[in-house]
Order: C-alpha cells, then sequence, then structure tokens
C-alpha cells in the first residue's frame, strides 16, 4: 500500500467512527469513500463500524473491481462510482442515516434554503426518490441529481443521506451540520412551539 492511499484509509476509518459515535450511522449501515488516482478506498461490507480497522478497507478500480482487501466492497460501491463519473471535483463520499434529516427531510431543506451560511457549507440539497438500496437504478438516479456542480448533498427518499466534497472531512461536516440543523427544526417544531 502507497502511503497516499495508508493516510486516506486512516481518514476514512477515523470518519467512520466519528459518524457511528454521532448517530449518524448505525453498526451495519452507512458507507464511505475516497478517489485516489488509481481508483477508491471504500468501506467494506458486513463489518461493524465502531470495529472498523485500516485492513477492513477495500480499494477497488473505476469499473468495482476489487484491487486489494479482504472484505467485500460496499454494496453501494456502484452509487459512488456514478456520483465520481459525473463529478471530477468530488473526492470524497459519505452515506449516512442520519434520523433527523431523513424524518424531516422536507422542512429541512426550506429550512435551509434560508441559510446563506449553510449554502455556502452543504451547497444545493437534492432528493433522490426511492430505488433498492445498492440497485443500480440508485445508482442512476444520484449519477442525475449529482451531475449539477451546485449539489453538495442528496437525500435518498426512505433510506439515507449523501454528502459530497472535496476531502472526506468536508463530505462529513456537511453531514453532520444537516442532520444538527434537522434535530433543531425537530426542537422548534415540538418544543417551542409550547413556550
Amino acid at each position: 500500500m502507497q502511503r497516499k492511499d495508508r493516510d486516506a484509509v486512516l481518514d476514512l476509518v477515523n470518519v467512520m467512527k466519528r459518524m457511528y459515535l454521532r448517530g449518524l450511522i448505525s453498526s451495519f449501515t452507512g458507507n464511505a469513500s475516497i478517489r485516489m488516482d488509481d481508483g477508491i478506498l471504500i468501506t467494506p461490507s458486513g463489518i461493524p463500524k465502531w470495529s472498523l480497522r485500516p485492513a477492513d478497507i477495500v480499494k477497488i478500480d473505476f469499473s468495482g473491481n476489487v484491487l486489494w482487501g479482504i472484505h467485500a466492497p460496499s454494496s453501494e460501491r456502484r452509487m459512488h462510482l456514478a456520483i465520481y463519473s459525473v463529478r471530477n471535483d468530488v473526492h470524497a463520499i459519505v452515506h449516512t442515516h442520519s434520523p433527523y434529516t431523513l424524518s424531516l427531510f422536507e422542512r429541512l431543506i426550506e429550512y435551509l434554503e434560508e441559510v446563506a451560511e449553510f449554502q455556502k457549507i452543504v451547497g444545493k440539497i437534492e432528493v433522490v426518490e426511492y430505488a433498492p438500496p445498492g440497485s443500480l437504478k440508485l445508482a442512476r438516479l444520484a449519477e442525475e441529481k449529482a451531475r449539477n456542480k451546485m449539489v453538495g448533498a442528496l437525500i435518498l427518499k426512505r433510506h439515507g443521506v449523501i454528502c459530497i466534497a472535496e476531502d472526506i472531512y468536508s463530505a462529513y461536516a456537511k453531514a453532520e451540520i444537516m442532520e444538527e440543523n434537522a434535530k433543531v427544526l425537530y426542537i422548534h417544531e415540538t418544543i417551542g412551539k409550547r413556550i
């Protein structure tokens, strides 16, 4: 493994553990990837996120073939590859199952469109119609919505959230910011109205 890959692998493991600890994913949900010059580093399928180690990360080429790794790559690899194929400015993707963001996404998008700071950090949010997780149909739907260079996040109906960025920490930050704003919106709509 090259030093560049080794550093990126450590970043990927770190971000996955952060997402798990923040409640953005659970043990067996969510995934992330980093685009390298010769392929992508991606989280494995079927490994609990809280126990993820650098040796668990898989490297695939841009056709989805495994270059190295001891596990199968994420079942969502098609979606990652599809997004990278239309966005040469994107070098990292995180896929969360953020509960507040998913529950309140319609009101959240409306609310966040009024927050100029948010637009600068996250960018445009697009909603992707439901398709089975890991399917080619989902990959194609996500690819179509991500094609617009203004898009920084996708909400996959009844499934999850995709955040894309130049680096893995920025992609993670987008997911975290969306979830925090969704929590604020939830508190305002439930407790705030009674005050």
